[in-house]
């Protein structure tokens, strides 16, 4: 820039004095005179003179323009320097800064990364959210906070990043009430559903046990599709046995039908709802409920788990309880559950040989402690008391054989 000036400079030098020769002779050569009157003051001169004069002024004034522009170019590209300098600067401490960070030196990735920050970096966001990661992982709650302060005023657009780098810092110090307020607020902000500040908000719900709140949440987590299909009937699950779970026992079973009543359709169908709501009912003592409920989802669909808990479930009318899971033989007749299922009924109706005979058919099929166990029940009211203590006796054996075997995997 200062050469071109300079080259620049020289050429119109040259030009003047070429001009000033050329047309020397003739202003030299022209009339007459200029009166410059000002006040009482007055300044004659030949015209020529002027003439010359004005172009020198011209000359001068476009020289002192030349003299400025080169100056302040200068100045600029003095000032572009120092800003690619600083700016090479703030680059070599940002990657200094991450390399320190992976390698767990938290103090020094801290210091480079805040360094970065006063030179001319572009990267602010980025130092300013590794420094608050990197006080969280030295227990300075309150620096990561500043931080996420001076983080937010980075850049316009920080704010979703920011309030997300927050929330999981504070899901990572326990801190969950603080990061569900971090994230509900940014939640009602937010135009678009962001799907993973919702997840967040899901994982948070469920440990604080909110399950209503997950509720809430389900319709926009199907939405934009943040957990796949399982997971999601996963959730919708615990948290509707969630809320049965947190129903008073003084409230009875008015609330806990309530609830049922309120699940979707697919749910209801769930043998694992089902069978949740089953065991409820039978805390509650509706056995008739539980009974009718499940001899309807067994006929829809037979489950294992089901059939088991049809006999604990006792209605109103054991015999005809009894007579119907018998008719299930006919399509079922090893089914070692259902067998076990029918011993227990019989036991309800005081059947106590038949009882003994489909407990032993169930334990030729599979050897279980509870068919043991309810086979002595049922040697003990024959008043076979030692094969009753034989049946407990092997019962207690597969109990504490299984979990010797649980124990060595």
């Amino acid at each position: 820039m200062v050469r071109r000036n300079l080259m620049l400079f020289s050429i119109v030098c040259l030009m003047a004095v070429a001009i000033g020769l050329l047309m020397g002779p003739i202003i030299g050569d022209i009339p007459g005179f200029l009166v410059i009157a000002i006040n009482k003051t007055t300044i004659e001169m030949r015209l020529w003179l002027a003439v010359s004069l004005l172009i020198l002024f011209i000359f001068g004034l476009f020289i002192v323009i030349q003299l400025f522009r080169s100056f302040f170019g200068t100045v600029r590209g003095v000032s572009h320097w120092h800003r690619i300098y600083r700016g090479k600067k703030a680059r070599k401490k940002t990657i200094d800064g991450m390399i320190a960070y992976a390698e767990g030196n938290w103090k020094q990735a801290e210091k480079l990364n805040m360094a970065a920050t006063k030179q001319q970096s572009e990267t602010k966001l980025l130092n300013y959210l590794v420094a608050a990661q990197a006080a969280q992982q030295q227990k300075d709650t309150k620096k990561r906070d500043s931080y996420l302060g001076l983080a937010e005023h980075s850049q316009d657009n920080a704010r979703i990043a920011v309030y997300l780098t927050q929330a999981q810092l504070q899901i990572q110090d326990e801190q969950y009430e603080q990061a569900l307020a971090t994230l509900s607020q940014l939640n009602n902000d937010t135009s678009s559903k962001h799907q993973l500040v919702l997840k967040l908000l899901t994982e948070i719900n469920i440990k604080l046990n909110d399950w209503q709140a997950v509720l809430e949440l389900l319709p926009n987590l199907k939405k934009v599709k943040v957990f796949p299909e399982k997971e999601l009937l996963e959730f919708e699950e615990k948290a509707y046995i969630g809320k049965m779970n947190s129903i008073d026992k003084e409230k009875g079973i008015e609330a806990l039908q309530t609830i049922w009543q309120q699940l979707p359709s697919h749910l209801q169908k769930s043998v694992s709802m089902v069978a949740y709501y089953v065991k409820q009912l039978l805390e509650h003592k509706a056995g008739d409920e539980a009974e009718i409920l499940l001899r309807e989802q067994i006929k829809k669909q037979w489950h294992e788990e089901l059939v088991h808990l049809y006999g604990n479930a006792v209605g109103r009318n054991p015999s005809k309880q009894l007579s119907t899971a018998e008719a299930w033989l006919k399509h079922h007749n090893n089914d070692a559950t259902l067998l076990l299922t029918l011993g227990k009924l019989c036991l309800v109706n005081e059947l106590w040989g038949k009882a003994q005979s489909y407990f032993e058919q169930c334990l030729s099929i599979k050897a279980t402690p509870e068919a043991y166990i309810f086979l002595g029940v049922a040697q003990e009211h024959l008043e076979n008391h030692q094969q009753a203590f034989e049946c407990y006796k092997k019962g207690l054996f597969n109990v504490i054989g299984k979990d010797i075997h649980q124990s060595t995997k």
